[in-house]
């Protein structure tokens, strides 16, 4: 579609999106980004906090520093996860089950897994989750710092303040949390890829920025943090409301652009539609959705907070701030608001602050649906920022004013002055250092607001690079990272029946040792869980065997067993445990010991139940739509062993009977594990409300039990992306040169 056919007329010249991508200031992201990178990727290492030995189970040990707590999502939830969807056994395309927590549960699709065709890319190129990571990680900061600078620069910045903006965002001070949480950063680089695709659209329509819009959103909304994306949606949304109204356009044009760009959203959400659809039933399966609504947190002592830097590897800390430098560069944009959206992302930047620090405004956000939990809104603030950076850097370059240098010195004056306040929470050595960095770091961004050198800006951004923005980024050799161990090895012998362990009593010290989910990576099996999405069944079964004072309204961990004494044949007929984990003899009349590994004394159950049972009629009963086992019965049952086990697909054999029988499974009841035999859809549900349970016809023989999600429907999409992309590049390499303007 052209211009004139969309009604739309340029407000400033387009320039090419080659020559956008020419000059020292591309030169310079383009260096600063390699070496950041390239160092470290060469040399085959990994983004990882420590060596994972307490993980693994080579020792136990306490977090050596507080960062390496606040990476715990990254070691126990997103690594793990990965390598589920990388090495797992499964039938199909995509990892869907995961048998070795909380009894069998799904896996989770949205985030860094295959639903996602990047994510898919990276893990058909790599079976090591701990590169897989890395790669995600390393990804999201590259399409960030592209989108990012292609945006800027379609508002018609200088390339110097697009990599200003490009810098600050991707490895710069703004978030250096991506190595935490790439989920974050997957949001900010298809936030900014939806408002180049819109503001380049709008300006030169054609069905590939049209088609790049559907892939933004597609993306974010399958790699991003549903929480942090909705902020960022009301943002985008806002800002391209502004953007049609604002044009010269026809009031036909502006509605057909209203319409098309709904209609590119509308597409993208038909493409996650499988995703969120699992996404939806398992949060009305979860504990969550009964315990109502979480408040987002406040950030006390905002300003400082913003100002500073605290955050160091010995520290720990906080992973949202401006720093003196780029809070200087969002101030020199207030100088001259009315240029180029400047008042929009103000209110954005503003309004995202109040919210941040002011409980009323906080509680607020509920209604715009940010109360899914207790995350923290001020995750948000670094879009506006960005943005505002990179328009007071160029006011700078194209005009300077004397307000540029009082905005610049009030915001040195007023940081330096609020940095005391941290003087509680900070040591006087790290407190003095911030004081003086911020001092000279100030002082350089009044310089430049003064005198307009772009070489000045050199020097403050690779600060920003290579100080401010390095402080969670821990890189190790692949090597160093320990995923094995004589326990680890010891319990994969004792469980290789695909039986499960447990821990009873307390758990070694720190917390680290062998957690929740880490058995993805050590190929074991527990009942234990680190979940978000816990299932109601399953958090009311481990209820009785918590500690009184765990017992919560919803807690996404369970660690551990609390005591002995709430071990009986129920639990062991049923929940296909075989080895027990803990740090004093138990009775000899659950266990045996059997091994000591340091303190954890590794034993070995008397009576374990059977983990696929064949019972026969009159071992169950019905009971509104769910079945009832006796333990004792269930001792009695045929043992089955499946023909053929993967993690999402069974296919066992029984013996026939004239009468319906029922087939137990130690696994959590899901509905959507469908059961088949002879070409007939059988009858699943819940035995004891918890385990899988298949009604068998008389006569059945041979069973096939497969988990069968809607996100297996997730290729469908990728495919179309792909071929799209695909007919991109051919249509490029197929487009006749021009020379003096014609083509040759």
């Amino acid at each position: 579609m052209s211009q004139a056919a969309s009604g739309y007329t340029a407000d400033r010249p387009v320039a090419p999106l080659r020559a956008s991508l020419r000059g020292w200031p591309v030169a310079l992201l383009v260096g600063l980004l390699l070496l950041v990178f390239a160092p470290q990727l060469l040399r085959g290492r990994v983004l990882y906090p420590h060596d994972n030995a307490a993980e693994a189970g080579v020792r136990p040990e306490g977090f050596a520093d507080a960062n390496a707590f606040w990476l715990i999502d990254q070691t126990n939830l997103y690594a793990p996860e990965l390598h589920a969807h990388i090495a797992s056994e499964r039938s199909g395309w995509l990892a869907t089950w995961n048998p070795h927590n909380e009894l069998g549960r799904p896996l989770f699709q949205s985030g860094l897994g295959s639903s996602f065709l990047i994510g898919h890319v990276v893990a058909a190129a790599t079976r090591d989750a701990f590169y897989g990571y890395t790669w995600m990680a390393v990804l999201a900061v590259l399409g960030t710092a592209l989108f990012t600078f292609l945006f800027l620069r379609e508002l018609g910045l200088q390339s110097l303040a697009c990599v200003v903006g490009a810098l600050g965002l991707s490895v710069g001070p703004l978030y250096p949390g991506w190595q935490v949480l790439p989920l974050i950063q997957w949001g900010f680089c298809w936030a900014f890829a939806v408002l180049f695709a819109v503001q380049r659209w709008l300006r030169v329509p054609s069905v590939w920025t049209w088609l790049l819009c559907v892939f933004a959103v597609h993306a974010i909304l399958l790699s991003g943090f549903q929480q942090h994306v909705i902020l960022l949606g009301w943002m985008v949304v806002g800002w391209i409301v502004l953007a049609v109204m604002r044009s010269r356009a026809t009031p036909r044009a502006r509605l057909r652009a209203f319409l098309a760009i709904a209609g590119a959203g509308a597409l993208a959400v038909l493409t996650v539609l499988p995703v969120y659809l699992d996404l939806y039933l398992d949060w009305r399966r979860s504990l969550r959705s009964v315990v109502g609504s979480d408040t987002p947190t406040v950030v006390e002592r905002l300003w400082p907070t913003l100002y500073g830097v605290f955050w160091r590897r010995d520290q720990g800390g906080l992973s949202y701030s401006l720093s003196p430098v780029y809070a200087g560069f969002v101030a020199l944009a207030f100088t001259r608001l009315r240029q180029r959206d400047g008042l929009y992302w103000a209110a954005c930047f503003g309004g995202v602050l109040l919210a941040s620090a002011s409980t009323q405004a906080n509680h607020a956000l509920r209604y715009f649906g940010l109360a899914l939990s207790d995350w923290q809104p001020i995750y948000g603030v670094h879009l506006p920022a960005a943005v505002l950076a990179a328009l007071g850097v160029d006011h700078v370059l194209r005009v300077r004013r004397r307000a540029q240098v009082v905005a610049a010195a009030a915001v040195l004056v007023a940081g330096l002055g609020a940095l005391p306040l941290m003087v509680d929470r900070l040591p006087g050595e790290l407190l003095a250092s911030e004081l003086w960095l911020g001092s000279v770091l100030g002082l350089g961004v009044c310089a430049f607001a003064a005198s307009a050198r772009g070489w000045l800006l050199v020097p403050l951004l690779a600060v920003g690079v290579f100080h401010h923005g390095d402080a969670f980024v821990v890189w190790r050799p692949r090597k160093e990272i320990r995923t094995d161990s004589a326990l680890a090895r010891e319990l994969r012998e004792r469980t290789a029946d695909g039986s499960r362990f447990a821990w009873v009593g307390a758990r070694p010290r720190g917390g680290r040792f062998v957690p929740p989910n880490q058995e993805i990576v050590l190929d074991l099996a527990s009942v234990h869980t680190y979940d978000h999405f816990v299932s109601r069944a399953f958090d009311a079964w481990v209820r009785p065997l918590r500690a009184p004072a765990k017992r919560k309204a919803y807690d996404r961990r369970f660690l551990r067993i609390a005591t002995e004494q709430s071990l009986d044949d129920e639990f062991f007929a049923k929940s296909g445990v075989s080895t027990l984990l803990s740090l004093a003899p138990l009775s000899p009349r659950i266990a045996r010991e059997h091994a000591r590994f340091g303190e954890v004394i590794v034993s070995v159950v008397e009576r374990p139940g059977p983990l696929v049972a064949h019972l026969a009629p009159g071992m169950f009963q019905a009971a509104e739509g769910e079945f009832e086992v006796e333990s004792e019965r269930l001792y009695a049952a045929q043992r089955v062993v499946p023909r053929e086990w993967r993690s999402d697909h069974m296919r066992i054999d029984v013996e026939p009977s004239t009468a319906e029988t029922l087939l137990f499974v130690s696994q959590q009841f899901h509905p959507q594990w469908k059961a088949r035999a002879d070409g007939l859809t059988l009858v699943t549900a819940p035995i004891d409300a918890v385990y899988q349970g298949v009604l068998l016809p008389p006569g059945t023989a041979s069973i096939e039990l497969s988990f069968e999600p809607w996100s297996r429907w997730a290729l469908a999409p990728q495919v179309a992306f792909a071929l799209a992309a695909a007919a991109f590049v051919a249509m490029r390499l197929r487009r006749p040169k021009r020379t003096h303007g014609r083509p040759r």
